[in-house]
């Protein structure tokens, strides 16, 4: 979107250096995918911090637990907003309504937040966990919706430096107010860490409001007009949705029916060993979404908009075939690189966690795990950079497809390696992912072979109305 691409443009275009290089993927780093980042780095301290304090290994499964489904079920309440909204934010922006896009993110968070609390208070309400402690785990859940809804707008700002501040503000917050509620409270010490999250997450969503706010003013009480996308369209909500339940789906079937599963505080059903190892595997997949967004905005950006501009803009048909065979080899290229170098990143995660994870107590099945996981993930995160390239094109059939492949399969082939035993376990993700990532390379190199046909004779063009879609989503992806 505009404001991430003009920023990580002149971070990594104008700026050459190595401190550029650095800035710019942070920055990226951040927009993209800035609550996942602070929830490692948090998980990460609360195991040291629960070692260190001698916490006993119930107290420790509840607070892990506890995070655990305040980011699932959070980032799967907010999932089929984020992409419908994403593209009416870009539309708006392409249309210069600034006032419109704060009152959306109104409405967008009321719906959300209201589903997603009724949830919340539901699941909570007879949970024998004391009081305080589910009001802290509720919280935690609502904050992180709100902060996926955020992420959004956040997109499109242009100020990266009060972004970044922002999550870094909010991880330091969290460090110093455990510390604090810890030496000089008497609550429980998990209780203390889950509402020492609370309140850094609190710090990071004030922050992001303010910056959205100050980019954004609100002025128009249009909280609702997002909703007519639903017409426009819909398949946006259901692919980013299917997606991310296929991503889940897998937890939540060892979670209820493998031998690996545990009832935590009579409240959580978990996995364990499953979840440490697909949570490690999710982890070394991440660097792949940060390179896609760099390379879209300054490397595939400028070849698409030039082809599509000079389709909408009346150029002259062998200008036309030009920049259509730039866009083929640059988006070829950048795909390919992507592919391969995360594709090295997993292997390099491999070797370190073989060294690394039995030191840990992780051997066994749960390198198994791990190793399927890293290649499961790989492949899931590849198919959805395919799927976001098919939107590109405004390809939304093919990306549904893809996506509802994805979901299906990982909940067919997990449930069946889950009877057949623990030899089978993690097959499921690693097969679901391979063969929706075969369909989406398959299906976008034929849309971008036939893309003359597809632009010029699959659709009525020279109305107003297709010619003013194709540039909207020139802008979406700049």
């Amino acid at each position: 979107m505009a404001g991430i691409g003009f920023e990580l443009k002149k971070l990594l275009t104008n700026n050459r250096s190595l401190t550029g290089a650095a800035k710019g993927y942070a920055y990226a780093s951040f927009v993209t995918i800035g609550p996942i980042i602070v929830c490692i780095v948090l998980l990460l301290i609360l195991r040291v911090v629960l070692s260190y304090l001698n916490v006993s290994d119930y107290d420790r499964n509840i607070l892990m637990a506890t995070v655990l489904y305040a980011f699932v079920f959070s980032l799967v309440f907010t999932s089929g907003f984020a992409m419908m909204t994403s593209r009416f934010v870009a539309d708006k922006i392409y249309k210069e309504e600034y006032n419109d896009i704060f009152s959306s993110l109104v409405g967008v968070s009321s719906i959300c937040l209201t589903v997603a609390g009724l949830a919340g208070i539901a699941f909570y309400y007879n949970s024998p966990l004391p009081l305080v402690f589910k009001v802290a785990a509720y919280m935690l859940f609502m904050e992180l919706a709100f902060t996926f809804i955020l992420m959004v707008y956040v997109t499109a700002l242009k100020d990266y430096k009060k972004v970044s501040v922002s999550f870094l503000i909010g991880t330091m917050v969290s460090v110093v107010s455990g510390a604090i509620l810890i030496l000089y409270t008497d609550m429980q010490t998990i209780t203390s860490l889950l509402m020492a999250m609370d309140i850094g997450f609190l710090a990071t969503i004030v922050g992001l409001l303010y910056s959205i706010q100050k980019y954004f003013p609100y002025k128009d009480a249009k909280f609702y007009e997002f909703l007519s996308y639903f017409q426009d369209v819909p398949q946006l909500f259901f692919i980013n949705l299917f997606y991310i339940l296929g991503i889940y789906i897998d937890n939540i079937l060892f979670w209820l029916y493998s031998d690996l599963s545990i009832t935590v505080a009579e409240t959580y059903k978990c996995a364990p060993l499953y979840d440490i190892a697909t949570f490690l595997g999710m982890v070394t997949a991440l660097p792949a979404a940060v390179i896609f967004v760099v390379k879209v905005e300054t490397s595939i950006y400028e070849p698409y908009k030039e082809y599509f501009e000079a389709i909408v803009g009346g150029g002259a048909l062998k200008d036309i075939n030009l920049a259509k065979t730039n866009l083929d080899e640059r988006l070829d290229s950048e795909l390919r690189f992507i592919l391969e170098f995360q594709l090295i990143i997993s292997f390099l995660s491999l070797i370190i966690g073989y060294l690394v994870l039995p030191r840990i107590g992780i051997t066994g099945l749960g390198m198994e795990l791990f190793m399927l996981s890293v290649f499961g993930y790989y492949g899931a995160y590849m198919m959805f950079i395919v799927m976001t390239l098919l939107l590109y094109f405004d390809d939304r059939k093919g990306s549904l497809l893809a996506a509802i492949m994805f979901f299906v399969m990982n909940l067919v082939f997990t449930a069946i390696t889950i009877r057949l035993g623990h030899e089978f376990y993690g097959l499921g993700m690693f097969a679901a992912s391979v063969v929706p990532l075969t369909f989406s390379l398959t299906y976008l190199k034929k849309v971008v072979r036939n893309l003359q046909y597809r632009v010029f004779c699959s659709q009525p063009i020279s109305s107003s109305s297709k010619v003013t879609r194709f540039k909207k989503i020139v802008n979406w992806l700049g």
